[in-house]
C-alpha cells in the first residue's frame, strides 16, 4: 500500500516520527496505525473484488479490462480541494485529460466534505462511486472509487491521527462499441456536474459540456470505424 505525504494528509511514517510521548505511547500509536494499514488493505481488496465481478451499472458502462489499481491511506485529512487535486494528479494525471482531473477533483472534494460532515453520530462513513473518463491519448475508460473515512473517538489518538481516509481507485478500459448514445448524458452529468469550491456554475457547466462533447466524439469515431467498408 502506498502512503501519500502531502497536502491531502500525512504519511503514516511521518505521523510516527512526529508523535511525542513515551515509548509506550508511541508503540500504542504504531499498533493503531498498523491496524489502519491492514484495514486499508482489506477495504481495497473488497472493493477490487466487487468491481472485477459485479461493477455498479455495468449494463450501461461495462468494463472491458481493468488496467490499474491504487489504494492509499492518509491521516489528518482536511477539506481542501487543492489537496484533492494534488492527490488525483499524482495517481491519475498521466492517464486522464485535464478536464477529467478537474471534474474528479470537484466531485471527490464534495464527497469528502459530505463524509466528514456525516461523522457526528458515528466513527466512520464510506461511499462507493464511479465515473466515465477519457484518456490523455483518447479512449473511453472508467474509474471506480471507494472512500472510507474514520475518526478516532479517543482524545489522545484524535489529537495525532485526526481524520483518517482510505481511498481505493480502480482504472478500467471501456469498449465504445458497448455504449449507447442515450446513456451518455446521464453518465457524464452524475460525476461531472459539481463545481470546484469557489467556481461559478457557468464554468462548471462549460466543463461538463466539453467532457460530454469529447466523449461523444470518441463514440462517433468508434462507430465510424465499425461502419467503414472493408
Amino acid at each position: 500500500m502506498q502512503l501519500l505525504q502531502g497536502r491531502m494528509g500525512n504519511a503514516i511514517s511521518s505521523v510516527l516520527r512526529d508523535a511525542k510521548g513515551s515509548n509506550k505511547s508511541r508503540r500504542e500509536i504504531e499498533d493503531v496505525l498498523n491496524r489502519l494499514i491492514v484495514l486499508a488493505e482489506v477495504k481495497a481488496t473488497t472493493h477490487y473484488q466487487r468491481v472485477s465481478t459485479n461493477p455498479i451499472d455495468e449494463d450501461i458502462l461495462p468494463i472491458d479490462k481493468i488496467l490499474r489499481r491504487f489504494h492509499v491511506a492518509h491521516c489528518c485529512v482536511k477539506r481542501d480541494a487543492g489537496a484533492a487535486r494534488e492527490a488525483i494528479e499524482q495517481y491519475l494525471g498521466r492517464y486522464l485529460k485535464p478536464e477529467i482531473i478537474e471534474g474528479l477533483t470537484a466531485v471527490i472534494a464534495e464527497t469528502l466534505a459530505r463524509l466528514m460532515s456525516s461523522i457526528s453520530t458515528k466513527s466512520s462513513s464510506e461511499v462507493t462511486s464511479y465515473a466515465i473518463t477519457i484518456g490523455k491519448a483518447g479512449g473511453i475508460g472508467r474509474i471506480d472509487c471507494y472512500l472510507f473515512y474514520y475518526k478516532f473517538q479517543s482524545p489522545d489518538l484524535s489529537s495525532i491521527l485526526d481524520n483518517c481516509l482510505v481511498t481505493s481507485l480502480i482504472v478500467s478500459a471501456v469498449s465504445p462499441s458497448k455504449l449507447h448514445f442515450e446513456h451518455l448524458a446521464p453518465l457524464v452529468k452524475a460525476p461531472y456536474s459539481s463545481p470546484l469550491p469557489g467556481e461559478s456554475d457557468e464554468k462548471a457547466d462549460a466543463r461538463l459540456e466539453k467532457i460530454q462533447n469529447m466523449l461523444l466524439a470518441e463514440m462517433q469515431s468508434s462507430f465510424r470505424k465499425r461502419s467503414a467498408p472493408l
